[in-house]
């Protein structure tokens, strides 16, 4: 039987700076078992290859982990 807990969930957003809103689009998986020094920038990108079309949508998508209570900034 595996002992070992699951994963952190991070959920993806659709940023849309000129409204200053956020859509969840999905939700990504982190895996590693300790941190990194770019655990954070390593998952904005999977989430970009995964979620967006476009090179201008990719700018637009957000990672957060909801459960730790962080949530992706809007620029002002």
């Amino acid at each position: 039987m595996n002992d070992e807990k699951p994963g952190r969930v991070f959920t993806v957003y659709r940023m849309d700076f000129e409204q200053r809103t956020q859509e969840p689009i999905g939700e990504i998986l982190e895996r590693r078992k300790s941190m990194r020094q770019n655990n954070h920038f390593g998952l904005l990108q999977l989430a970009r290859k995964l979620f967006s079309t476009s090179a201008d949508e990719a700018v637009r998508i957000g990672v957060a982990d909801a459960s730790a209570g962080e949530f992706p900034a809007i620029p002002k």
